[in-house]
């Protein structure tokens, strides 16, 4: 469709500020009840009708042709997912297709953000929203002005208010931060968005560094192991790939080391369980008996799975904790293939281009993803998705840029 100027200024303004708008609500706002009988709707969701109205009304066509093999991807899960639901006879099943929902979403949001997000200044509002989102931990941890109460209610469960410092006889207890994330482990992956985003090259300020010890404080307070095991990693790629020398290693790693002394200190020892401790823990061995029921149900339809089937594990209370698991009782093989395949796909196309910190920030993200996915659901988690989305964006978005440079 053809623009005229003013047009199209509307256009570019209209989608900085839709853009800004999705950066703070998928770190900062919970989900609306908007009708009862209906999942709470994400205010991302609310902003859908207008984004598609603007990429209909210029379609970004180099936006697509950058993401367009990574959308084959994700249309191979979709056709996964149609192919499922048919042959299990839950065409008529409206909760399934939640999940349909959910990745086509993701993709609208993954074109909209490739085509208009260099138009804004990332940097200055991830920095916005980081400190907010650390405003809103301290206020949680510290229940300040009964936040937990007031507050906290529309983020989580009650089960995470009534048990937040208290064991299960009423007793005191790790405090793990659930944040704006709905639990622990969801919190500490949206931490570590911030970690990568935020780490320290040879030329970052001050305020900088503080941002990223902050982070690093965040993740530690969530108190999540697998994210924990993933930190590892992720730490020590940015500190090779930056060529960081032995005295950049002390200046960096000794703080990060006090601030984990420091936690454990404050009593919270829930992430102090390591090693051979970890399988003896409740929560592992939760995981395992519901892994082991889940795999028995795998091996009567290992192809296709039984569909998304949300009715199942609600009716039942249980909880999957392993994106791999779910996926293969959902979708089968054939599901846990794609998934793989989407999980895969970012690191191959960012290896190439490591020294860029937009291509190295979703290399790491992805392997964050794909180390929590053991014991948690990231994909599945729809604001951690969005996140997810919005690290995968600032890739393809600099894509041109970033190849050209490399010629």
């Amino acid at each position: 469709m053809d623009l005229n100027f003013q047009s199209q200024q509307f256009i570019n303004k209209s989608a900085q500020v839709l853009t800004c708008i999705f950066i703070f609500s998928v770190f900062l706002l919970p989900p609306l009840p908007i009708v009862p009988s209906l999942p709470k709707i994400q205010v991302a969701e609310i902003m859908l009708p207008f984004i598609c109205l603007l990429l209909l009304l210029k379609f970004p066509q180099a936006a697509f042709k950058k993401i367009s093999t990574y959308v084959l991807f994700w249309g191979l899960l979709l056709g996964v997912m149609f192919l499922s639901i048919a042959v299990n006879g839950r065409l008529g099943f409206l909760n399934d297709y939640f999940e349909v929902f959910k990745v086509f979403k993701y993709l609208i949001f993954l074109l909209f953000l490739t085509a208009y997000i260099d138009q804004i200044n990332i940097v200055f509002i991830v920095r916005l929203v980081f400190v907010l989102v650390c405003a809103f931990n301290v206020l949680h941890y510290f229940n300040w002005m009964d936040f937990n109460n007031k507050i906290m209610p529309y983020y989580c469960s009650e089960t995470h208010i009534i048990f937040f410092g208290f064991d299960s006889e009423g007793g005191e207890a790790t405090k793990r931060i659930v944040g704006t994330a709905s639990n622990p482990n969801n919190n500490a992956i949206l931490f570590l968005f911030f970690v990568i985003f935020f780490f320290p090259v040879k030329q970052s300020t001050i305020t900088e560094k503080i941002f990223f010890l902050l982070a690093v404080l965040g993740l530690f307070s969530a108190q999540s192991r697998t994210a924990l095991i993933a930190f590892v990693p992720v730490c020590l790629i940015l500190a090779l790939n930056n060529q960081y020398q032995w005295k950049e290693y002390l200046i960096t790693f000794i703080p990060v080391l006090l601030l984990f002394f420091f936690v454990v200190k404050m009593g919270n020892t829930y992430v102090t369980v390591l090693g051979k401790g970890v399988v003896k823990t409740n929560s592992v061995k939760g995981r395992l008996a519901i892994w082991l029921y889940l795999w028995e149900m795998i091996k009567e339809k290992p192809l296709l799975g039984y569909a998304p089937s949300k009715d199942f594990f609600y009716s039942r209370k249980l909880y999957p904790e392993s994106e791999y698991v779910l996926y293969c009782w959902r979708y089968g093989f054939a599901g846990l293939l794609v998934l793989l395949s989407i999980m895969a796909y970012p690191f191959r196309v960012t290896y190439k281009y490591l020294k860029h910190k937009e291509a190295l920030n979703l290399f790491l993200y992805t392997l964050v993803f794909i180390i929590a996915s053991i014991t948690n659901n990231p994909f599945s988690d729809q604001n951690l998705l969005l996140i997810y989305c919005l690290m995968a964006a600032l890739f393809f978005a600099n894509l041109h840029k970033i190849v050209n440079s490399e010629a």
